[in-house]
């Protein structure tokens, strides 16, 4: 780090904007597999860092630097930030860190939720098109073509058991309705 009279910078309002940004950042992080997690324990390492890149003035960090290190053990630096964070600029960032914090919690649960709802259409859908691909298309026009009228009836014509099914059944219905008669009869 560089020190040249280090003191506090007046804070506009892309100062404040920037702060609040990187310790919102610091509330998730996204861990091995990609997924984000609420991390609130890097909530003070992140104030110090916001601190230190927006907020001092007269101090300059090199790449690589251990910005919160440095700010903990410099005591003129780490009065700096005591009095920083005793600002109303300052409490004015922790609202807003509070209500994006608050915001992305929210936008992360309903996308966790919507993302829920796609994969399970996705899988609803992986699973049709897999019993659409087992079904066999020759065999169910074949199918169809069954239950086409005109094609049961010149298949019923071209058979040779066309007559005797179709002589058992009017035996049938005709047995049928004698009895029904008979019944009838019996009751008048």
């Amino acid at each position: 780090m560089i020190k040249t009279n280090p003191a506090l910078k007046k804070i506009t309002i892309d100062i404040r904007g920037a702060i609040t940004r990187l310790m919102v950042n610091g509330y998730f992080s996204e861990n091995e597999t990609g997924e984000i997690e609420f991390t609130p324990y890097f909530r003070n390492k992140y104030q110090l860092i916001a601190f230190g890149l927006y907020a001092l003035d007269g101090a300059e960090f090199e790449k690589g630097d251990d910005i919160e290190g440095i700010i903990l053990e410099d005591e003129n630096i780490f009065q700096l930030y005591n009095a920083f964070i005793a600002t109303e600029d300052f409490i004015e960032i922790n609202k807003d860190v509070e209500d994006m914090v608050e915001f992305k919690k929210q936008q992360l649960l309903h996308k966790s939720k919507l993302e829920d709802a796609f994969d399970s259409l996705n899988t609803l859908l992986v699973t049709f098109n897999e019993k659409l691909s087992q079904i066999d298309a020759k065999g169910l026009e074949k199918s169809i073509k069954k239950f086409n009228v005109k094609e049961l009836m010149k298949e019923y014509q071209k058979s040779d058991n066309g007559d005797v099914i179709r002589d058992k059944a009017i035996q049938d219905l005709s047995k049928e309705n004698k009895e029904l008669r008979n019944e009838k009869s019996v009751k008048i």
